[in-house]
């Protein structure tokens, strides 16, 4: 059963990104793109966290949008289409900065390598300053097992009253090493951060 789940997963995954790859003129848009992964998450729960980032006035064009990635025990169709989702987001460029919880860091970051480490976003001086935790997201072998191992660090765990912002507990926050708009995401991610 679990072959059949992932083999579906895997060739909804590549339908999507097939369906994906023509054009390529969205990829150019000039907003930062914010988005926000977790079991259960929509739109709706992202209103304290888009007023929130409406105040960053050196950079209005910041969307916000919600990817609900299931729960697969109970939902494993949802969580496909969900990672689906995520995935062609990710192919097509619309990720810039990722919000999400530690399992689907895990899942995205490539052994970290997905992200921009804070070492290359922030100087030594401002990454002291930031009260958030850091953290790298783990190391995986070629089996996808753990290795005990953790990347360096290329995120933050934010606080309480930080996730709260999208209705939601314990999440972290990383920057794609993709996006272009580094100082815009630089933006977002000390905003939260520094958030107690």
């Amino acid at each position: 059963m679990k072959k059949r789940v992932v083999a579906l997963m895997l060739a909804s995954l590549l339908l999507l990104l097939a369906g994906c790859s023509g054009g390529g003129e969205e990829s150019s848009s000039t907003a930062l793109n914010v988005v926000v992964a977790a079991t259960y998450v929509d739109d709706s729960m992202l209103e304290g966290l888009k007023t929130e980032l409406s105040t960053l006035t050196d950079y209005p064009d910041i969307t916000v949008s919600a990817v609900a990635t299931g729960d697969s025990q109970a939902d494993p169709m949802g969580t496909m289409a969900g990672m689906a989702k995520l995935s062609g987001m990710m192919a097509a460029g619309e990720v810039d900065v990722f919000i999400t919880d530690a399992d689907n860091a895990r899942r995205y970051g490539d052994n970290g390598e997905a992200y921009i480490a804070l070492a290359d976003l922030f100087t030594g001086e401002e990454l002291a300053a930031i009260p958030a935790e850091a953290t790298g997201v783990p190391v995986l072998d070629d089996e996808s097992q753990e290795t005990g191992e953790t990347s360096a660090p290329c995120g933050f765990v934010l606080s309480e009253s930080a996730s709260a912002l999208a209705g939601l507990a314990d999440l972290q926050i990383f920057v794609f090493a993709n996006c272009e708009k580094t100082d815009a995401a630089k933006a977002v991610v000390s905003l939260l951060a520094n958030m107690e």
